[in-house]
């Protein structure tokens, strides 16, 4: 049986889109969330995006936006409902400051045993 786990995590080091995950061995797969931390003080402007065919990373393929001014505080965005069975493809990720926001994306490999 599939669980749910950590599929990847990166603090992007500057302003450009950053991969956080992309499936491997053409095998399904289920993003059930994704967690932002503001590591800094001051708001930070976060993108998430998904390019089911390649690493466009632009408003085309935007699919979560989010500004938070709240010191060190977790933000969770449950269950993207992104699945898929993709060759290629790609999630990524932006922070609008180098170094302040740390992404965690969590979800499921199928047939994966852990």
């Amino acid at each position: 049986m599939s669980k749910v786990r950590q599929l990847g995590q990166v603090k992007p080091s500057d302003t450009n889109a950053t991969l956080l995950f992309s499936p491997t061995d053409n095998k399904p797969y289920r993003i059930t969330a994704v967690s932002v931390v503001n590591n800094g003080g001051g708001a930070v402007a976060t993108e998430i995006y998904h390019d089911v065919d390649g690493t466009t990373w632009d408003s085309t393929t935007v699919i979560a936006k989010q500004s938070t001014d709240t010191d060190l505080s977790d933000v969770l965005l449950q269950d993207l409902g992104v699945s898929g069975r993709y060759a290629a493809g790609s999630i990524a990720v932006k922070s609008g400051t180098a170094n302040r926001a740390t992404f965690t994306i969590y979800g499921i490999i199928e047939g994966e045993s852990l």
